[in-house]
């Protein structure tokens, strides 16, 4: 059993789903997006502590709208069962969409979808970072002028062996 940080498990104990829970916050997190817009992860968060500081009313209306507006939650829900906490929102390493982070740890990478963890599992076997791995076979590349100058015997040489190569090739795929 996955165990989920102490707002979604509020939301939880008030009869809703696990999974249904996991889709609320995230259809809040691309709600506070669609308003703030897209900035970096540390302004997103900040934006959206200055809106619930500041604008507390606006702030609860948005929770509140998306708790009606989504017609599968078996219950009703409102601002005071829903608590969110912008600092929860974390990027996937692999999509870079913002995400809510509802692991009771606050260390998820990627957001809740199965594309994104099965990349992520795949990606982590290698070495270098997620958005740039580092590949096993180094690719050795050999810049090639496909018109030598006549006194280039260097440049012939080297044309004459990527024709050859590539003659191999192609007579032993036939």
């Amino acid at each position: 059993m996955t165990s989920y940080n102490k707002e979604v498990t509020a939301v939880i104990a008030a009869g809703v789903p696990a999974e249904d829970v996991i889709l609320l916050y995230q259809e809040l997190t691309e709600r506070f997006e669609r308003v703030a817009g897209r900035p970096e992860l540390t302004d997103f968060r900040r934006n959206l502590l200055d809106q619930r500081k500041h604008h507390r009313g606006l702030f609860h209306y948005e929770i509140d709208d998306v708790c009606r507006s989504l017609p599968w939650l078996p219950v009703r829900l409102t601002w005071r069962e829903v608590k969110y906490e912008p600092l929860r929102i974390r990027r996937c390493a692999v999509c870079s969409s913002y995400f809510y982070d509802a692991s009771r740890n606050g260390r998820t990478l990627t957001c809740y979808t199965n594309y994104c963890r099965t990349e992520y599992e795949r990606r982590k076997r290698r070495p270098g970072t997620i958005i740039d791995p580092v590949y096993y076979r180094s690719v050795e590349e050999i810049p090639v002028d496909f018109s030598p100058a006549e006194d280039d015997a260097y440049g012939h040489a080297l044309l004459n062996k990527v024709e050859m190569t590539a003659w191999r090739d192609r007579s032993a795929k036939t």
